[in-house]
């Protein structure tokens, strides 16, 4: 398994990207999460939000990258083929009904990925569950890590997941590379 480059951040990068996490929660009462990628997202800090549903994605579990929002924003930084290398190296099981699995559809969703800024998980990974990403950008702005916040489908729709808190990842994002 191929370690990545982002790994590399610095050591404080951890600690304020947890301060955040927590930060955020509050601010929005979702769970916020950031990840690195490899063939699989890894999360490296998280915060829930007090609800009775919990997504139990835990810091330093792995999900898979084609289905998950940080995945496809982490492979978002890539070319079609590379996308298609990374991600056909394994089976691309359907998670739920609404996950897509055909290599060309989830290109080219990633590719609208590139194109909006903010990738969108609409209960592709879990049903019940939606998540938002956005990424993280380093000095030389290649993507190094996402940031997600993920609702129960039942209490956030997936626009308003957009509407709601897009303008508060995208804010974290920035002080995350500032704070670094």
């Amino acid at each position: 398994m191929r370690r990545s480059r982002a790994l590399s951040i610095a050591p404080g990068a951890f600690f304020v990207a947890q301060s955040w996490a927590d930060c955020i929660t509050n601010m929005a009462g979702f769970n916020l999460r950031q990840a690195q990628e490899n063939d699989t997202t890894l999360f490296i800090a998280r915060a829930e939000a007090e609800h009775i549903v919990s997504t139990g994605v835990r810091i330093g579990a792995h999900l898979p990258a084609y289905c998950s929002a940080t995945g496809r924003v982490l492979l978002s930084q890539f070319a079609g083929k590379d996308i298609l290398e990374r991600i056909g190296r394994k089976a691309l099981p359907a998670r739920t009904p609404r996950t897509l699995t055909k290599p060309t559809d989830i290109v080219a969703e990633i590719c609208s990925v590139r194109e909006k800024g903010y990738a969108i998980s609409d209960e592709e990974l879990e049903l019940g569950i939606r998540a938002l990403a956005v990424p993280v950008a380093g000095s030389n702005g290649e993507i190094v890590a996402a940031v997600s916040v993920s609702a129960s489908s039942a209490r956030v729709r997936a626009v308003e997941l957009s509407k709601r808190f897009l303008p508060i990842l995208q804010s974290c994002a920035r002080m995350l590379v500032e704070a670094t």
